[in-house]
């Protein structure tokens, strides 16, 4: 059976864990609001208004079509950061 490691070797082990997992938080980055939403806009305008493409639907050319290119681009604006 080996022997248990002293104290002070513990309370050094733990602190070095503790860092490295603050470190590792730190780097992790949260998903963007914006981006969530860009990709829920997409699914809504895609089911209102068909799909031409791949991932292109076609929004009405009047006031509707126009308020609704704004509020995407107000999305996007806030991924620039």
């Amino acid at each position: 059976m080996p022997a248990r490691p002293s104290p002070a070797t513990v309370r050094a082990k733990r602190k070095e864990i503790a860092r490295r997992y603050a470190k590792r938080r730190a780097k992790a980055t949260k998903p963007q609001f914006a981006a969530i939403r860009i990709a829920e806009l997409n699914r809504l305008y895609r089911s209102r208004y068909g799909r031409i493409g791949e991932a292109i639907c076609e929004l009405p050319n009047d006031e509707t079509g126009r308020s609704l290119v704004v509020i995407v681009a107000l999305h996007l604006i806030r991924l620039a950061g």
